[in-house]
């Protein structure tokens, strides 16, 4: 029994420790300067109107080949023409495939590869940053496509008291293994079909 205790005791220390270096990596991506708003394409992860608002004034202010929104439907982004106008500069994209946020990375991915880019802004909120840019990355390995990030808003507090950050610490996992599993796919880098029409609503990710 006393064995039993002792690994028992060992794995909670081991998740605890995991958990708390997860959290603080969370916030030392979150305390980063925000980037000059400026890359070859500039991808907005959907879900929320607010990352819609942000990555539309991006535009406005930045400099950018392509705008991207993923998971968004051509009626949500045809609504935000007529509400801002067109584009400044950048060339729209819609990826309306995506439903979670490995299918983020892995769509924006191909269309990165499909346009050539060597850049990439990520916008989403504040709390999904972390993990959105993590899977970017992962789903950009060895381009050498630079990928950073911009949130949509700001923490109403302190990061570590959030419980917002506390679920994307364990939301990462899942990520993970829905990424690992999607890698399988012989066409991973594959953008989404023509044609294939998604959500446009705030929900969660």
């Amino acid at each position: 029994m006393s064995a039993k205790l002792g690994w028992a005791r060992s794995l909670g220390l081991l998740a605890a420790g995991l958990l708390a270096a997860e959290a603080a990596w969370f916030g030392w991506t979150l305390a980063q300067p925000r980037p000059a708003p400026r890359a070859d394409l500039l991808a907005v992860y959907g879900g929320w109107p607010d990352r819609y608002e942000a990555g539309w004034d991006l535009e406005r202010r930045g400099d950018f080949a392509y705008l991207v929104f993923s998971d968004a439907s051509p009626d949500c982004v045809a609504g935000m023409v007529r509400s801002h106008g067109p584009a400044r500069r950048a060339e729209l994209l819609l990826e309306p495939r995506a439903r979670n946020t490995s299918q983020n990375a892995r769509y924006v991915a191909g269309i990165i590869a499909a346009k050539g880019c060597r850049s990439v802004l990520v916008v989403t909120s504040w709390w999904h940053l972390p993990r959105a840019l993590l899977l970017t990355r992962l789903a950009l390995l060895g381009t050498g496509v630079r990928v950073e990030g911009s949130a949509s808003d700001d923490p109403p507090g302190p990061v570590l008291l959030d419980r917002n950050l506390w679920y994307e610490t364990l939301r990462l996992w899942g990520s993970l293994a829905t990424f690992t599993s999607d890698a399988r796919h012989p066409h991973f880098l594959e953008g989404p079909p023509r044609g294939a029409v998604g959500p446009c609503w705030p929900g969660p990710r």
